[in-house]
């Protein structure tokens, strides 16, 4: 159960991250057209936030997920190559999950190995892509791996990184979202209905 004092921190960094937003000093996107879940993911910022995660699709259920974070600092537009880097490593981890009856030992084994691994493999080839922000056509880099792509792409001085599953290139679009209370709310329903189901299953 979330105390009192840690519900107020949390509603003080939303709200936070939706004046950011409302300001135009954070930018966040989402897919044109989505009529799935809508969670809040990740964000971060030293002094002000200056990155969202805004998530499409529930990664329990839904064949059809896109992941769309955003950094507002000029200093990611100069090191792309590092994000596109850091992108590629995590889509590696999400495709090789371990085994389900490691102990706690195998299990940190496992992922120290898989983490030498993915850092010691080749840089890969990226490959040009074009995408839809807000009606306006954005170049940026993309790598396909089965039915997942991944994409990074600097628009001005915000960078967006973007990992999805099941969803085409050219399907797409963005729009810049004007607050993030449909993904604070997502968050919520999403973690309820896990909740629900956690608690189903247990009294099965």
């Amino acid at each position: 159960m979330m105390s009192s004092t840690r519900r107020e921190s949390k509603r003080r960094q939303f709200a936070r991250l939706e004046e950011a937003v409302v300001l135009g000093q954070l930018v966040g996107l989402e897919v044109t057209g989505w009529t799935g879940s809508q969670p809040l993911g990740g964000w971060g910022g030293s002094s002000h936030p200056e990155q969202v995660a805004l998530r499409h699709g529930d990664p329990e259920r839904d064949n059809t997920r896109v992941s769309l974070t955003t950094l507002c600092d000029e200093r990611a537009v100069v090191e792309l190559d590092w994000h596109k880097n850091d992108l590629f490593q995590k889509l590696l981890r999400r495709e090789e999950q371990p085994p389900k009856d490691l102990d706690a030992g195998d299990l940190h084994r496992w992922f120290i190995e898989q983490k030498r691994r993915i850092e010691g493999r080749e840089p890969v080839k990226w490959s040009s892509a074009t995408m839809t922000v807000d009606g306006v056509r954005v170049p940026g880099d993309v790598i396909h791996r089965a039915d997942r792509w991944i994409a990074v792409a600097a628009i001005g001085g915000v960078t967006v990184e973007i990992m999805t599953r099941g969803l085409e290139v050219d399907a797409a679009a963005l729009n810049r979202v004007l607050t993030l209370h449909p993904y604070v709310q997502g968050r919520r329903k999403l973690r309820e209905a896990h909740h629900r189901e956690h608690e189903r299953l247990m009294h099965r």
